[in-house]
């Protein structure tokens, strides 16, 4: 089950937003799982 994460962000705020065409909007995004490397 998915969780969903609340977290504030103030009024002042203004963040860098860049163009995503209508059909990329809503569209889900996978992150894949990095395995770290571990130093001997």
């Amino acid at each position: 089950m998915a969780r969903v994460i609340e977290f504030y962000v103030p009024q002042n705020y203004k963040s860098k937003q860049r163009w995503v065409p209508m059909d990329e909007r809503g569209k889900l995004i996978v992150f894949t799982k990095v395995l770290a490397q571990k130093s001997a």
